[in-house]
């Protein structure tokens, strides 16, 4: 049998997938019966795993409908979004001296199968594949905690990137400006990635300005 302490992370990173996916929408009531019997456990880790959930925000405790998935408000996002500004231009900086040949490679490769999967309009790849591209990027940094800081506000927002990411325009510019990236950090261009990464998240808050704007 599985530890309690191994059941309860299991069922937070299942949890937690599902919320940063958008197979557990906001507003989706968490019901510890039913989570116990979806994961084959016993209520305890159920309730472990929503502690950390509640802790990092993306649960919430709704005194009628009991744990339910929180929204983001379009404030927390352009909060979220001012500050990956300010951080993904100094990952782009960094990676400018520190990028390697592989880091710049597989950049590459990231950038083309985001263009086939927008092809193929398998939009949940295209999500991903851009998720990663930015994981990428801040490991070339060389910069670890630069790097968790940025994949933490980068989790806050994913629950609406396939909303952003369904567009074929925005995909199609998102390719553009990830090339810009590249180019100067193969350039060796210090403030050229810097100013190609500000420029990238700055359209990336502008498109969801526009998402919630026109959200019923």
């Amino acid at each position: 049998m599985p530890s309690p302490s191994r059941s309860s992370e299991r069922v937070y990173r299942g949890l937690r997938e599902q919320i940063l996916t958008g197979s557990l929408a906001p507003g989706s009531r968490l019901v510890e019966l039913q989570l116990a019997q979806h994961f084959a456990v016993s209520r305890t880790p159920i309730r472990e795993a929503l502690k950390r959930l509640i802790a990092e925000g993306v649960v919430v405790a709704d005194p009628v409908h009991g744990m339910i998935v929180r929204n983001v408000d379009p404030a927390e996002v352009e909060d979220i979004y001012v500050i990956r500004e300010w951080l993904d231009g100094l990952a782009a900086r960094l990676g400018a001296a520190h990028a390697s040949s592989v880091d710049l490679t597989r950049l590459h490769l990231l950038n083309e199968l985001m263009r086939d999967s927008a092809l193929a309009q398998r939009w949940e790849a295209v999500v991903q594949i851009n998720i990663k591209f930015h994981e990428v990027l801040y490991s070339a940094s060389c910069n670890e905690r630069l790097a968790t800081i940025g994949r933490s506000l980068q989790d806050a927002v994913a629950r609406y990137s396939p909303r952003a990411l369904s567009d074929p325009k925005r995909v199609a510019a998102v390719l553009r400006e990830h090339e810009d990236i590249v180019a100067a950090l193969e350039a060796r261009n210090a403030d050229a990635a810097e100013s190609a990464a500000r420029r990238h998240l700055a359209a990336a808050r502008h498109n969801f300005t526009l998402l919630f704007e026109r959200a019923p």
